[in-house]
């Protein structure tokens, strides 16, 4: 049994919204996170055997198609860049398989989007065989100001790693 608070849909970009319990393992979801009605999208849970977790759902936008979906582990790389005094936090989420993997890089912040609006934009890449590098923001938020430099650290970190296509 599935209770509580909404939770968050990422089922793509846009669409972030909160899911909201109509029964055990079934939600309904809104246009936002605080509105529920109108309802846009229904999802179920597919019960799993005993005792595994949770993999599989089914979706349908009001009047569309129903479809189904099953979570992609992905794995998840973070670690630090230095960067004089500072240091640069990034993460990497990987493809399934074997590199070389084609690789983008992504910049944000500081801009009219919310890191929410971003948050699902690595995983929906590497659910398609494409490294998304996600690195902190080249603004320092401390002096309100641009860091130069911050953004070329990151790139010469990501083209010295192995396993990219092509090399950046």
């Amino acid at each position: 049994m599935i209770t509580g608070a909404p939770r968050r849909r990422r089922l793509s970009v846009p669409p972030i919204s909160a899911l909201w319990p109509v029964a055990d393992l079934s939600f309904e979801s809104g246009p936002g996170w605080a509105e529920r009605e109108p309802v846009e999208v229904k999802l179920d849970f597919i019960e799993p055997p005993d005792g595994q977790p949770f993999t599989e759902f089914s979706w349908q936008p009001v009047g569309g198609p129903a479809q189904s979906g099953k979570r992609i582990d992905l794995p998840e790389v973070d670690f630090t860049i230095p960067a004089g005094e500072l240091e640069l936090r990034s993460r990497l989420v990987l493809p399934l398989g074997e590199p070389p993997f084609p690789a983008v890089v992504l910049v944000h912040g500081s801009g009219a989007e919310s890191a929410v609006d971003t948050y699902s934009m690595p995983y929906l890449f590497a659910a398609h065989g494409i490294l998304l590098y996600e690195g902190d923001d080249p603004f320092d938020r401390r002096y309100l100001g641009y860091a130069p430099g911050y953004l070329d650290l990151q790139v010469q970190w990501l083209r010295r790693q192995s396993g990219l296509e092509p090399p950046l």
